[in-house]
């Protein structure tokens, strides 16, 4: 097994090399929920908010697919403490979309520590977000949609919906 990623700390004159020896296979494994998704999106949630209320969004994904993926394209919904829909101060969004480019070859997916886009909202009261749309295009340029009831088939258990306050 090789390393799939390597990171490299200087401590004086110490060097630590530290990476991750998880095949694809393995890594498809340990985080997909179905081996049969298009992709499994096995993490998500509220990034914030920050000083001035800003909030994001963090999203953990795996491709446990034979499809290789360009883009990985997902909107959410900002949603208060009792999941009421909550729009942002600047600009009054409701929705808001990411983008992970590729390419997302089997096994492939985001960063081991996740990765983290935002600020997408301005609204302190943000405590939830729901998945409510995502896009795969694969390196043809075909593209499918999953919304609405779809959607659910992306993530374990279907739970759309996640807080982290």
């Amino acid at each position: 097994m090789g390393l799939s990623k390597l990171g490299v700390v200087r401590l004086g004159a110490v060097v630590l090399l530290a990476g991750c020896a998880a095949s694809p296979t393995e890594r498809v494994a340990s985080t997909s929920h179905s081996p049969d998704a298009p992709i499994s999106i096995y993490a998500f949630g509220v990034d914030g908010p920050n000083a001035v209320g800003g909030v994001g969004v963090y999203v953990y994904f795996v491709n446990p697919s034979k499809t290789t993926y360009k883009y990985v394209r997902m909107w959410f919904s900002a949603r208060n403490r009792v999941g009421d829909v909550v729009v942002s101060e600047i600009g009054r969004k409701r929705d808001a979309g990411i983008e992970e480019i590729g390419p997302f070859g089997f096994g492939d997916g985001s960063s081991r520590s996740g990765d983290r886009f935002g600020p997408l909202w301005y609204n302190a009261s943000i405590a939830c977000v729901v998945l409510e749309k995502v896009e795969l295009v694969a390196l043809d340029n075909s593209s499918k949609t999953f919304d609405s009831e779809a959607v659910k088939q992306l993530v374990p258990r279907g739970a759309t919906t996640r807080c982290d306050r």
